[in-house]
């Protein structure tokens, strides 16, 4: 005779999680901190480049400004074409000028100066010229 009983599948319980399923989740976390290192490195690294290119350009300004308050037109070319070595650490700073139109005397000249900041400190130089009119 038959039964009439009902087949019920067996099913196994799950009480944990398989190893592919751990394989996986540790491949996704590794690359996310990977990946995170990747943009804090980078982030450092611009952050450092900008803040020395920030005070290679302060180094500009203010040998400029020096040069804008001198009170002495005819003495601005022996005064401040120097190249001047360690002004901080890593850095160089080298100003040059150059006399542009007529000869010392005439009225219708004037003074470009240029001030150029390099060093191991930062990647490229930094430079600016202004042009000194006659005063």
């Amino acid at each position: 005779m038959v039964r009439n009983e009902q087949v019920v599948p067996k099913r196994r319980l799950r009480r944990g999680m398989s190893m592919i399923e751990v394989v996986v989740a540790v491949l996704i976390l590794g690359g996310a901190l990977l990946s995170m290192g990747m943009f804090v490195t980078n982030y450092s690294r611009a952050t450092r480049s900008t803040n020395s290119r920030a005070l290679a350009g302060q180094l500009v300004a203010s040998r400029l400004e020096a040069i804008k308050s001198w009170n002495n037109y005819y003495t601005l070319m022996t005064q401040f074409t120097v190249t001047e070595t360690g002004v901080i650490t890593g850095y160089n700073r080298q100003t040059w000028t150059k006399q542009i139109g007529g000869n010392s005397g005439s009225k219708q000249d004037h003074i470009l100066v240029t001030v150029a900041v390099f060093g191991k400190a930062i990647p490229d130089t930094v430079k600016n010229t202004i042009a000194i009119p006659r005063f």
